[in-house]
């Protein structure tokens, strides 16, 4: 599909694309727009979501790699900012919206679960400071962790009757276990996890 024409285009009811980290502020509003939608029933106001919402973030060697040659910014730094900005959006707090994060580079690792933090500013602060990993690409590695050690766990923090979703967000192909990923992403959606992709770059599959 043709995406050079705007900073933003929707592919797809669940897919985003942004040429550049810079350009993830524009996807914001938009996405927290969604999750507030994906919340079963949507609430009156957004920020009442009621959600169960797992970050899987894309930790792999391209992302810096790809950090301009001038260091004006740094797409680690920004990725994660994004991630702070979605998450500002919503109300955090045990009986609203839970937050847990995945990245994933070589594996699918969990950095905290939904029953971790119950205020916006503890998954902020953690947020900041997830470390950088490099490597490879594993999408269905964090996929997977998303699916089976997030969601589905009751003593981390995922609740019966509340909406799943998870915001997956890359700057490429897969790279490992790459022939996993669209039958992970399936098993994901058979589970009744709803799913946001946000593609960033040209080089996204």
């Amino acid at each position: 599909p043709e995406r050079r024409s705007s900073v933003l285009q929707t592919l797809g009811q669940n897919y985003f694309t942004s040429p550049t980290f810079t350009g993830l502020s524009a996807v914001g509003s938009a996405i927290v727009q969604k999750a507030c939608d994906a919340a079963a029933p949507p609430p009156p106001v957004c920020p009442d979501a009621i959600l169960d919402l797992v970050f899987v973030v894309d930790s792999s060697g391209s992302i810096r790699n790809n950090n301009p040659p001038d260091g004006s910014y740094d797409n680690w730094d920004g990725l994660l900012q994004f991630v702070v900005d979605i998450v500002n959006g919503l109300a955090i707090a045990a009986d609203k919206t839970r937050v847990g994060v995945v990245k994933y580079s070589n594996i699918g690792e969990s950095e905290f679960y939904l029953n971790t933090y119950t205020s916006a500013q503890d998954v902020n602060n953690h947020i900041k400071r997830i470390a950088y990993v490099g490597s490879n690409t594993n999408t269905s590695g964090g996929i997977r962790e998303m699916t089976f050690n997030q969601f589905g766990r009751v003593g981390r923090g995922d609740r019966a009757n509340v909406k799943n979703l998870a915001i997956i967000i890359t700057d490429g192909v897969s790279t490992f276990d790459r022939f996993r990923t669209i039958d992970d992403a399936v098993e994901a959606r058979r589970r009744d996890i709803e799913i946001i992709s946000i593609g960033v770059s040209d080089g996204i599959d």
